[in-house]
């Protein structure tokens, strides 16, 4: 998989993706496939699959309580990925760092445009767009009015899953502490890149079928989870180095694929050598660049950077690297995948600009940010996977303890609120090991 570096910074769109999707793909070499898709190769050591994911069938009913609970599917989805997480740091956090894992001590659903709930020193009206630990009281936290159904809707319920387990994944640095390296003085890029590094490795974990709840196939099942981390980055222009810094897409997509390769335990390794090493996110340098945003053209001159790029990466791998040509995006003889197609014959990815100029756009998050009613209710999970679960949990003002082991108590440590050109957002202060958002997003223009 590919790593992050300190190359060409011109911040290209999804057209680069999908060019390196062409590259990476090892069926996407021939004419046009029709019928059951059969890929050859393999993803860090599994075999290519190809089926629905999300929640098994015969998933069990989660084992856990959750203030505001209700019986949307979007919201019993996000509980069931709760229980899930908690069942892989129950098995991996005892053979990793040779301790329990103490499970977090209270879960909380709302809707920020009907509940006004106190928690972690803000109100969950405020707290539109996201989801969030909160090393306060040791709760996890998630909106199920907007970015929930956003991303179920946008990605499908592995992304949901994705974003509670990385959630999780602070809640278990918290517990780790010294063993991962974190203590007062670490910065939010090293937190969050192992927060992203765990989910990766909880995602793996699914992928080998030990998950009780939910199964994850290697193609468009790990495409929704990375495809949501690349959504889920900072605007273009963040610092890294500045608290409250996420990483670009390329920087935690590339956590996540750590942590599927190697694990969990690698993932406690992450520290700021490493984050300075290898994080690609850059503040913008002059004028030009805040003038655009950060966001560069997708046309032949922006291609070439992208050649620029992969030449450098295959430089390592004693073989000759594709040319990237304009085209109709099919090949001449082989297997085509338009509008990216790569032509084996030719050592070519032939690419349709026009249409990659289209699928461009930059998302508008805003609007496509569901707008729930009754006769929207529960359309989440049923109108992706066609699964849908009866719940049976019921909103609860308890703690959202498991009924297995007694609570644990996270005290000490503070946060507070800071307003600025993005949605709010928590930062933490001295004292506190997490930073609880991961949801950052552009204010609308």
């Amino acid at each position: 998989m590919i790593t992050g570096g300190r190359g060409v910074r011109t911040t290209v769109r999804v057209a680069a993706a999908c060019t390196a999707a062409a590259l990476v793909l090892t069926a996407c070499a021939g004419e046009r496939v029709e019928g059951e898709l059969q890929t050859e190769g393999d993803v860090a050591g599994l075999p290519v699959t190809h089926f629905e994911s999300g929640l098994k069938e015969n998933a069990p009913e989660p084992d856990l309580r959750a203030q505001g609970i209700t019986d949307e599917d979007v919201d019993q989805l996000a509980l069931a990925s709760a229980a899930d997480t908690t069942d892989y740091w129950d098995e991996v956090k005892p053979q990793d760092f040779d301790e329990p894992f103490e499970h977090v001590e209270e879960l909380l659903s709302y809707n920020p445009e009907t509940d006004s709930i106190d928690v972690c020193g803000a109100n969950t009206s405020q707290l539109g767009m996201n989801a969030f630990y909160c090393p306060l009281n040791d709760m996890v936290a998630w909106d199920r009015g907007v970015l929930m159904p956003l991303l179920n809707d946008k990605f499908g319920p592995m992304a949901v899953t994705a974003v509670i387990s990385h959630e999780y994944g602070h809640a278990v640095q918290t517990r780790l502490g010294e063993k991962a390296g974190i203590d007062d003085s670490t910065s939010t890029i090293v937190k969050e890149q192992q927060a992203d590094c765990f989910m990766g490795a909880h995602m793996r974990w699914i992928a080998e079928g030990n998950s009780d709840y939910f199964e994850l196939s290697t193609s468009d099942g790990l495409n929704e989870v990375l495809g949501a981390l690349f959504m889920i980055r900072d605007p273009a222009g963040t610092d890294f180095t500045h608290d409250g810094a996420h990483g670009s897409g390329f920087d935690r997509t590339y956590a996540v694929q750590l942590g599927f390769e190697e694990g969990a335990a690698r993932c406690a390794d992450i520290d700021q050598a490493e984050a300075e090493e290898r994080i690609t996110e850059v503040p913008f340098r002059n004028a030009a660049d805040r003038a655009t945003q950060g966001e560069a053209p997708i046309n032949m001159t922006t291609m070439g950077y992208v050649q620029r790029s992969l030449d450098a990466a295959f430089s390592g791998a004693g073989v000759e690297p594709p040319k990237l040509v304009e085209g109709d995006g099919t090949c001449n003889s082989g297997v085509s995948t338009p509008p990216v197609s790569f032509c084996e014959d030719a050592n070519e990815v032939n690419m349709d600009m026009a249409t990659l100029q289209e699928i461009g756009q930059p998302a508008d998050l805003q609007a496509d940010a569901p707008v729930r009613s009754r006769r929207t209710r529960g359309w989440a999970i049923s109108r992706r996977s066609r699964r849908s679960r009866p719940g049976t949990c019921r909103a609860s003002r308890r703690a959202s303890v498991p009924r297995r082991q007694a609570p644990r108590r996270v005290c000490g440590r503070r946060a507070w609120w800071v307003r600025g050109p993005t949605t709010p957002t928590v930062r933490t202060g001295r004292g506190s090991t997490s930073p609880p958002v991961i949801w950052t997003r552009r204010s609308p223009s």
